[in-house]
């Protein structure tokens, strides 16, 4: 039961954004280990010099320490982490060369664009189940998350300054969104839709 309630919160369409807790599956694993394991790949993806290993060492168990902070306390976590992260990828910056550099963040895109698409996956796997949705449904339902996925990507980078702004675009992104699930879901699925994101904050 609770791993359903947990899903349901983060497949929301409403919001349709990377949930930091919703894929945290690595919790039990030990956090030296995955650094390791980061550090041995990049050592062989990127060629690094063993004064670049060491710095790097020293940046990302404190990156994985602050995000592990975070965590606990849910209010502003987004916001906070997307500062954390820049001021380890700023660090970054400055340890590799500029080569090493792009193929850093290439890679980075890369991983960030794969589990998107993975999520979206698993969102409309679990819509259609539940929501037993015809072929022409999944479609436009799998289309609409992602052309929001985004359109939530470019507002977030034009507004990235502003975040009163942003709030408003993104208030009317839900706003279209509604308009378009009314169009896709019959009466019955928009109310079972509504009763599945119930969990989450609009």
């Amino acid at each position: 039961m609770m791993n359903r309630i947990f899903f349901c919160f983060a497949i929301s369409i409403l919001t349709l954004i990377n949930n930091v807790s919703a894929q945290d599956n690595s919790q039990n694993i030990n956090p030296d280990s995955l650094i390791n394991k980061r550090l041995v790949r990049m050592q062989k993806e990127l060629n690094l010099n063993q004064q670049q290993l060491n710095s790097i060492k020293l940046v990302l168990p404190e990156n994985n320490r602050k995000n592990e902070q975070l965590k606990k306390d849910i209010d502003g976590i987004r916001e906070l982490k997307k500062k954390n992260d820049q001021n380890a990828d700023s660090e970054m910056s400055k340890i590799l060369t500029p080569e090493q550099y792009q193929k850093y963040q290439e890679k980075r895109l890369m991983i960030k664009t794969k589990k998107t698409e993975a999520r979206i996956k698993q969102r409309m796997a679990y819509y259609r189940d539940e929501l037993k949705l015809s072929d022409q449904q999944y479609n436009d339902l799998k289309l609409l998350i992602e052309q929001t996925v985004l359109s939530r990507k470019e507002l977030k980078n034009k507004y990235k300054d502003d975040n009163e702004i942003l709030k408003q675009e993104l208030k009317k992104i839900r706003s279209e969104n509604q308009e378009q699930l009314k169009k896709i879901l019959n009466q019955e699925q928009l109310l079972k839709f509504k009763q599945l994101n119930k969990f989450e904050k609009s």
